[in-house]
C-alpha cells in the first residue's frame, strides 16, 4: 500500500477541481451538517466551507450572524472542535 502522506491526499482533490477543507495536516471530518477538527499542533486554523453556511459550535453554542465561507479558530495542540453547518437548500 502506498503511503501518500497528508499533503498529497489533500492536493489530489485540489488538482482535480474538488474542495479542500484546509491547508494543514490536522484531521477533518465533515458531512452536510457537521464539521469536526482534531488538531495535531497549536495555532490558527482556517477551515474553508464548500458553500456559505451558518455555523454553530456544538460545545460552545457560538453561532455566526449569517452564512460564512470559512471558520478561523485558534487552538492548542490536540483538542477536538465540532460545529453544526447549516447550508442553504440547493
Amino acid at each position: 500500500m502506498l503511503n501518500l502522506g497528508p499533503a498529497m491526499v489533500r492536493n489530489l482533490p485540489s488538482f482535480a477541481g474538488g474542495h479542500v477543507w484546509c491547508d494543514i495536516d490536522d484531521i477533518v471530518y465533515a458531512n452536510r451538517s457537521m464539521l469536526c477538527l482534531h488538531t495535531a499542533s497549536a495555532g490558527e486554523k482556517t477551515l474553508r466551507l464548500p458553500a456559505p453556511a451558518v455555523v454553530t459550535g456544538l460545545w460552545t453554542d457560538e453561532k455566526t450572524l449569517g452564512p460564512v465561507e470559512a471558520i478561523a479558530v485558534e487552538t492548542p495542540p490536540y483538542p477536538t472542535r465540532i460545529w453544526r453547518t447549516e447550508y442553504a437548500p440547493r
